[in-house]
């Protein structure tokens, strides 16, 4: 199918690390914090913890969380099962409905692949084959966007900008000599603007290995009305704005460890630094998960599913939006990741998701609950609630206030 280009316009500026640059809010230091990583209480940056317990129904249990990922807007809870459909709660954790039309009708979206949520109206989008379903939280149907027929790529990814009109972001996994990272169009898929893919991160992709590795493929965000992207290893998180222009929103200082001075094929070990997996954005900090292989002092000890120990590459950090402050976070418990939860006493916190009203958002079972309150010096609310759960009961959904920031 041609493509009909309304618009095609985009100049990304890249910004060098310089003088000027060190007082600049928008420098993440990453480089910086390699040996100053520590153990952060949760409440430096909140201002308090809510576990609520998922009302336990045959047809409201969660299995498998697919993809791992949960969500909350407009004060409804949605939470992806694996093969399932979508569960949604409200605010006290009593279930709604599950939003699970898999088939081909006029309003099933066939094969389920990943959804997404509109902070405005609380509308959720399925993505199944070759489509995107637009549902109401108790299931209506809205309306249906059919996935264009030519190929971007071999998978087809998507935000939608549902705050300031009918825009798609698509994304693709990379072909080595892809040009673009990522295109913006309308709902017939119309293309509006491309994203070129950094010009060095395609000579470095070539320089280190025949083929592309995971860390090379764009990651996407979404923070208000703004889409983040971070191609690749560039230090630039580029931001598409509400007029559909494009700006630098954040600029990552690897120094050293910038992962395009190795010589060789990036492993798991790799001693660079480059930004992995989700990320997260509210209105005072920015939360990443950042591949430091064998950096720093402290490892990170994880146990696998056979209960065997193992590094794991990969650590929690935080960056202070007000204060510039960027800092990799230390195992504050024995295999967990995340914050040290000092108001309850419960298990280590790390966002599974941030809503637009700036609450992170985790999620953990009713026996791992159960056995937290058992095994450790909790507080007698926490406890309280433990005794109270089953363990064959749904999840407690975690629900974190962040604090308001000040210069």
């Amino acid at each position: 199918m041609k493509i009909a280009i309304y618009f095609f316009a985009i100049l990304l500026t890249a910004c060098n690390t310089n003088k000027q640059e060190l007082n600049d809010l928008r420098l993440i230091d990453v480089a910086g914090a390699v040996n100053n990583s520590r153990t952060v209480n949760l409440s430096e940056i909140a201002d308090s913890i809510e576990y609520i317990p998922l009302e336990t129904r045959k047809e409201s249990l969660i299995g498998i969380i697919h993809g791992g990922r949960i969500f909350r807007e407009q004060e409804l809870i949605y939470i992806p099962v694996l093969n399932e459909g979508v569960r949604v709660f409200n605010k006290k954790g009593e279930f709604i409905n599950t939003i699970h039309k898999e088939g081909r009708g006029p309003e099933e979206y066939g094969r389920y692949l990943k959804n997404n949520i509109d902070h405005v109206t609380g509308n959720i989008y399925i993505q199944g084959s070759r489509i995107i379903i637009e549902y109401k939280y108790n299931g209506d149907f809205v309306r249906k966007i059919n996935l264009p027929e030519y190929s971007m790529g071999d998978t087809v990814r998507f935000v939608f900008f549902r705050d300031f009109g009918n825009y798609l972001l698509i994304t693709s996994d990379l072909a080595l000599n892809s040009r673009y990272s990522a295109f913006v169009t309308d709902t017939t898929f119309n293309i509006i603007m491309k994203i070129e893919y950094p010009k060095e991160e395609q000579e470095f992709v070539k320089k280190i290995n025949y083929r592309r590795p995971p860390s090379t493929d764009p990651r996407i965000f979404k923070y208000g009305d703004k889409i983040r992207i971070i191609n690749g290893h560039n230090k630039n998180i580029l931001s598409i704005n509400k007029d559909l222009s494009i700006d630098t929103a954040f600029i990552l200082n690897y120094g050293k460890y910038d992962a395009k001075n190795s010589k060789t094929p990036l492993n798991p070990d790799s001693p660079y630094l480059w930004q992995r997996l989700d990320a997260f954005e509210s209105d005072d900090y920015l939360f990443l998960k950042m591949h430091v292989g064998t950096l720093l002092k402290k490892p990170t000890i994880l146990l696998d599913v056979m209960g065997k120990e193992f590094n794991y590459n990969h650590s929690c950090s935080f960056f202070n939006k007000k204060t510039g402050k960027f800092t990799f976070l230390d195992q504050p418990l024995p295999y967990q990741l995340g914050f040290n939860e000092d108001f309850e006493g419960g298990p280590a916190f790390w966002p599974k998701y941030v809503s637009a009203d700036n609450y992170m958002i985790s999620i953990i079972s009713a026996i791992e609950f159960k056995s937290f309150a058992d095994k450790n010096n909790v507080s007698q609310k926490y406890k309280a609630l433990a005794d109270k759960l089953k363990e064959s009961d749904n999840h407690v959904l975690i629900k974190v206030k962040l604090k308001n920031c000040k210069r």
